[in-house]
């Protein structure tokens, strides 16, 4: 039951990563025809009412001051993580936030020894370490030499800290759900996290020309709040409490794998043959990280 509970979770986290993937090509498709903050904030609206109808048709849905507290702590994340990347990038450019965000599984390794207890390892850490190397090799197209193009600035301080704040997501979904369906913990998370987006973009949300914004935007922004936010938190509350944070955060080390695999299925041709490096590396790193137990698993599997 266990094996089978771990498989589960696997599969959920690369759906997971699939449509978070996806997420980067929808968001070009609506660049410059909303405000991204916005778009955030109707993202959440529009998965929150769509979570809304699901939960109570199950009738599961529920509220207490503790449960909103700790789904505004998992939310805090997220928003603060999009707040500060879409403000970093009015100075630097998306190519240095990519490669910054490689570091974030980094971070939640050590969130999750601090706040969880989980064990150092030496090994785990060389191949999370080895993870970033080859999500890096794989977006800078296999130059080795990526860095004497980079123009650091301020955006990219404010940037990292956005994915210092990220590196907690992982560790504080394994923190804050105590017992509740990861359906409703779902809906909290989307609605603390729309409230939070609400008070950062409160006057703009009413000085907004609305009208302006294409009817196929509308289109992208459901797709986006269905897959790329409801399936993926969904998928997220689950597998977190199953495989632990740090397998799961280190997920993301395949977002560039998988976006080089939908472009070529969308016909924007081979990727170059010097990406395969980084392919290999991601892959071997990956199994690495995912294979044995961790140091939460095995204590809870005694217990």
């Amino acid at each position: 039951m266990v094996n089978r509970q771990r498989i589960w979770a696997h599969i959920l986290m690369l759906l997971s990563s699939c449509f978070v993937a996806t997420s980067f090509i929808a968001g070009e498709m609506v660049a410059g025809q909303i405000d991204p903050g916005l778009l955030t904030l109707v993202r959440f609206t529009v998965a929150a009412l769509i979570v809304l109808l699901v939960v109570g048709l199950r009738s599961d849905l529920s509220f207490s001051l503790s449960l909103f507290f700790r789904s505004s702590l998992v939310s805090g994340c997220l928003v603060g993580f999009f707040w500060l990347m879409f403000f970093s990038l009015r100075y630097t450019t998306a190519f240095n936030t990519s490669v910054i965000f490689a570091v974030t599984p980094l971070f939640s390794y050590f969130y999750s020894m601090i706040l969880l207890g989980e064990r150092f390892s030496l090994a785990k850490l060389l191949a999370l370490l080895c993870g970033g190397i080859g999500a890096l090799w794989v977006l800078c197209q296999g130059d080795l030499f990526f860095w004497q193009h980079l123009s650091w600035n301020k955006g990219d301080l404010i940037f990292l800290s956005g994915c210092l704040l990220m590196g907690f997501y992982s560790p504080f979904i394994k923190i804050c759900q105590r017992g509740e369906s990861a359906l409703l913990m779902t809906f909290w998370i989307l609605v603390t996290g729309a409230c939070w987006l609400l008070l950062l973009n409160f006057r703009l949300v009413f000085t907004y020309s609305w009208s302006a914004v294409p009817g196929s935007c509308w289109g992208w922004i459901l797709y986006l709040a269905i897959f790329a936010t409801i399936v993926t938190f969904y998928c997220n509350q689950i597998a977190v409490s199953v495989i632990g944070p740090i397998r799961a955060a280190s997920y993301s080390y395949l977002y560039p794998v998988i976006v080089v695999f939908l472009n070529l299925f969308m016909g924007k041709g081979l990727p170059h043959y010097q990406i395969l490096p980084g392919l290999f590396i991601v892959i071997a790193a990956m199994y690495l990280i995912q294979r044995g137990g961790t140091e939460l698993e095995e204590r809870a599997e005694r217990q």
